[in-house]
């Protein structure tokens, strides 16, 4: 689906995507459902258990963890994933994937620390085995019914253990949600992306005349689908480059495999000077099997004007041109730090737990 954003004259400007049935956009959209749903039968077993604990006085130690992370754990996931499934329906699916990849497996692993806590968690007494919860005497360091040592040390080190996997469960579901809440505010920003172009340009009786492609880097919101307009720095599309055209009858029959039209802008970091377009002009004049001769003409008029404006100078398409229409389809942000951003979360939950850690010693210590 396409939307158009913005009509300027004679020209509009496109972002759109047709992901929104892909299944990794389905897989989040999914998730998000389920967390979503999952908060209500837990917190109302949440409830459940607190008033059972309350009238019995009895404890139910993995069980009741469990239940306190839970719905927490699934009202925070759920509510930091506001536009994540509408930001990677819109980009590039490789950098989609990319962009989920950690949050998506901090999630199970913040699940799969919750089922550990739910079957495996015990408060350790001096009176009961550590594995079976057989009552001993003072003086037994191993459990008479199963054979488990029972002593100091053996009750200190699965302490430990507990509370390594309870600060693990914990530290992963906070990558989840950094992790998830920076994807929303990535697709929220209006930030320069790299993308993929298509351009059609029309005749005054709306008749295709050129199908162009390109890349280009353009300031654009990808959960709402809009692009700033205009050209050059004070403008949305920054840069257009390796930019190649065809006539609209040819291009119908173009194979995947074979070179697309000519090329009339050059890849990037090559200039655009008088000598590439005196070479572009020529390649569009050469003769061509089932080109119009509206082709040529519209085609360097393109070519020329973009230039001019992407160094911030006022041009004006040949008047042939009745319309151009541009399409953008975003694949990464054109910055350093978009190899970074999928690990956010998991670098902001191992700050806070080596600064839990250095608290805890210190504090230990000082005890």
């Amino acid at each position: 689906m396409t939307v158009i954003l913005a009509q300027f004259a004679n020209e509009s400007t496109l972002v759109g995507s047709n992901d929104w049935d892909h299944p990794l956009v389905l897989t989040t959209r999914l998730t998000q459902r389920a967390l979503e749903l999952g908060f209500l039968p837990a917190a109302l077993a949440f409830l459940v258990l607190i008033i059972v604990l309350w009238r019995t006085k009895r404890r139910a130690p993995a069980l009741k963890l469990a239940l306190i992370i839970v719905p927490i754990a699934c009202l925070f996931t759920a509510s930091s994933m506001d536009d994540v499934s509408a930001t990677i329906a819109t980009v590039e699916q490789t950098y989609a994937a990319f962009l989920l990849a950690a949050p998506q497996l901090s999630l199970l692993a913040g699940f799969g620390g919750l089922v550990w806590i739910a079957r495996r968690w015990r408060v350790f007494t001096a009176d009961a085995c550590v594995e079976c919860r057989h009552a001993l005497l003072p003086e037994q360091a191993t459990c008479p019914e199963c054979g488990a040592s029972c002593d100091t040390t053996e009750r200190s080190m699965r302490t430990r253990r507990q509370r390594r996997v309870l600060a693990f469960t914990l530290l992963a579901f906070l990558s989840a949600i950094i992790g998830f809440r920076t994807i929303g505010r990535l697709g929220n920003a209006t930030l320069p992306w790299r993308a993929k172009v298509v351009f059609f340009l029309y005749d005054e009786s709306d008749q295709v005349i050129v199908v162009g492609y390109a890349d280009g880097v353009v300031l654009a919101r990808a959960a709402h689908r809009r692009a700033v307009p205009e050209y050059g720095p004070r403008g949305g599309i920054r840069a257009l480059f390796d930019a190649r055209i065809e006539d609209a009858k040819v291009a119908r029959g173009w194979k995947s495999d074979a070179p697309f039209g000519v090329p009339v802008l050059p890849p990037q970091g090559v200039a655009t000077d008088d000598a590439w377009f005196a070479g572009v002009e020529r390649a569009l004049a050469a003769p061509q099997l089932g080109r119009s001769p509206e082709f040529a003409r519209a085609g360097m008029s393109w070519a020329r004007t973009v230039s001019t404006r992407l160094g911030d100078r006022v041009a004006h398409f040949d008047p042939s041109i009745g319309e151009v229409s541009s399409g953008f389809s975003l694949q990464r942000p054109a910055a350093w730090w978009s190899l970074v951003v999928p690990f956010t979360g998991l670098i902001a939950a191992m700050a806070v737990g080596v600064v839990v850690m250095l608290f805890s010693r210190r504090s230990t210590r000082g005890a």
